[in-house]
């Protein structure tokens, strides 16, 4: 049946090709992204040419809206796509020349954000926050401490908004990263937060949406404000540690209910496939 219908007439060349058969692996963002990447590479889809919606994608590839979006925010960090708000996404004029500073697999693995992955980023930030709050203390200024309070007072009045306490949150830690006077942290913080901000959208709707886990986060942003005060390197590590941790354990839960989403969406599916099947075979045996 799967033949039949690639090889039909009204299908698309596209769609008549081994190249969109069903993606049936557990992590299908990845697979999804290589696909388009390929796509690219072979100049099937050429700069500044727009590419199918992502419904079309999820269409084609038996995959959920969500896992096409994942990739599609994979190759735009690589700056391969182009989301142009009301219009669609389009292929970046200079995507076959990014192609090539991609071509590290390691380097691929990390951008291409495989749930495995983007745990190993959040601990990575464990990493070099734990350590960098200590350059914080030291290079730290009053009038810095103060613009950190202005930012918490943000996020306090934003915890009914999901977008607003994320950028919030990411400006907070931007700022920490800033006061460590040293260009290379704060290039690579800022990375890591890039990633997290295209794809842990979800993990801040986990703690705007829990009042109690909402007032944990904001002590433990509130506790590293204090010891950056102080200019207490033991008390800043504690309390980065204690903020990092929190923040792992959020990012977890993020990836538990994305799976189970994933799961559920595999399940109707293969329900769906099954009734056509079972369809077609009763008119087949009809006839």
């Amino acid at each position: 049946m799967r033949a039949e219908f690639l090889l039909r007439k009204d299908r698309t060349l596209e769609e008549r090709t081994t190249f969109f058969t069903p993606v049936t692996v557990e992590r299908k963002s990845a697979i999804v992204a290589d696909k388009i990447k390929a796509l690219i590479l072979e100049k099937r889809y050429r700069p500044g040419e727009r590419l199918p919606s992502e419904s079309e994608w999820a269409r084609r590839l038996c995959v959920s809206r969500a896992s096409v979006r994942e990739a599609f925010r994979a190759l735009e960090l690589m700056g391969l796509i182009e989301v142009k708000s009301g219009s669609g996404t389009y292929v970046r004029d200079e995507a076959l020349s990014n192609l090539s500073k991609f071509s590290d697999p390691r380097l691929a693995m990390v951008l291409e954000k495989e749930a495995e992955t983007m745990l190993e980023i959040v601990e990575a930030r464990r990493v070099f926050e734990t350590n960098m709050i200590s350059l914080a203390v030291e290079h730290g200024l009053p009038e810095d401490w103060d613009r950190l309070d202005e930012i918490l007072s943000e996020m306090e009045r934003a915890l009914d908004d999901e977008e607003a306490f994320r950028e919030a949150d990411l400006r907070f830690h931007s700022e920490i990263a800033r006061l460590t006077k040293n260009r290379v942290v704060e290039t690579l913080v800022n990375a890591i937060y890039k990633i997290l901000r295209e794809n842990l959208p979800r993990a801040y709707y986990f703690v705007c949406s829990n009042p109690d886990l909402a007032k944990r986060l904001m002590k433990t942003h509130r506790d590293l404000v204090e010891s950056l005060k102080r200019q207490d390197k033991r008390m800043a590590r504690a309390a980065m540690i204690h903020h990092t941790k929190l923040g792992y354990e959020i990012s977890k839960a993020y990836f538990k209910d994305q799976m189970k989403e994933e799961a559920l969406f595999r399940s109707k599916n293969t329900k769906q496939v099954g009734n056509k099947e079972e369809k077609n075979h009763g008119k087949t045996r009809n006839l």
